[in-house]
């Protein structure tokens, strides 16, 4: 407090916006956040698109269970969530995301669109930016969801200085996209900078075929050996994925723990 400057309440507006700073950092936060929605929406298969380091564009498309006209009507609110009722719902948590603070939080530093269907019925399309109402409206749509999220920070250029060049954001939003794509070996994921494609991990590989492929190593996969422990009676279990003695790096940055 100064003399010059008393104490005021924020209005509804900046004080969303810093709150929504916080979640939505840069570019490889709504990666991030959006691979995780993805992920618990049960999909088989996710892909990830991003323009000029994903500032201009991201598009995070899944063939997961969908969402339903309710569920676009509400889930770009703060807290919008169908993952917890109660505080006691956090001590069972199995999910990657349960706030319901990200689609929010996109919405109100960038222009969100959610085009979604849930199995047996119709497609609808979400638009939200800011504090403009949201609209929906019904669509032709087959399976899964897409999010797109555009312009970020077009409305808040005290963040948007801080970005990167887009070089940079857009590594940034490959290292995110990788150390998701890294533990889930049963799924798909595609990346895809600047409409060209940068990987495209197989559902259903092996630990260590994708911890190879994602770190694009110049070893063969039959270097590294995988290796499972499990305690029953402590209630644990953990698996590793081990480089041969052939395999040297001189640092730290091929280690990942999950």
């Amino acid at each position: 407090m100064s003399l010059e400057h008393p104490i005021r309440t924020l209005n509804v507006e900046v004080a969303r916006k810093i709150a929504a700073g916080e979640v939505i950092d840069r570019p490889n936060a709504i990666v991030r956040e959006l691979m995780d929605n993805a992920i618990d929406a049960n999909a088989k298969n996710i892909t990830i698109e991003i323009e000029e380091g994903g500032i201009t564009k991201i598009r995070v498309r899944d063939d997961g269970f969908g969402m339903t006209e309710d569920d676009l009507r509400s889930c770009a609110y703060p807290h919008a969530t169908s993952k917890i009722v109660t505080d006691e719902d956090l001590l069972e948590l199995n999910t990657l995301g349960f706030r319901g603070e990200a689609l929010a939080s996109i919405a109100a530093v960038s222009r969100l669109e959610i085009t979604s269907i849930r199995e047996g019925e119709i497609g609808h399309k979400l638009a939200a930016f800011g504090t403009a109402e949201h609209q929906v409206v019904p669509v032709q749509w087959n399976k899964g969801t897409v999010v797109e999220s555009s312009q970020l920070f077009e409305n808040f250029p005290a963040r948007r200085v801080f970005l990167k060049k887009p070089h940079a954001e857009a590594k940034l939003c490959k290292q995110s996209f990788i150390e998701k794509a890294i533990p889930w070996t049963t799924l798909g994921f595609k990346f895809v900078q600047d409409g060209k494609t940068k990987f495209d991990f197989m559902p259903n590989e092996t630990k260590a075929e994708r911890f190879v492929h994602a770190l694009e190593l110049d070893e063969p996969s039959d270097l590294f050996h995988e290796v499972s422990f499990k305690d029953e009676t402590q209630g644990f279990e953990f698996s590793l994925v081990l480089g041969d003695p052939a395999v040297r790096k001189s640092d730290k940055r091929s280690i990942y723990i999950f």
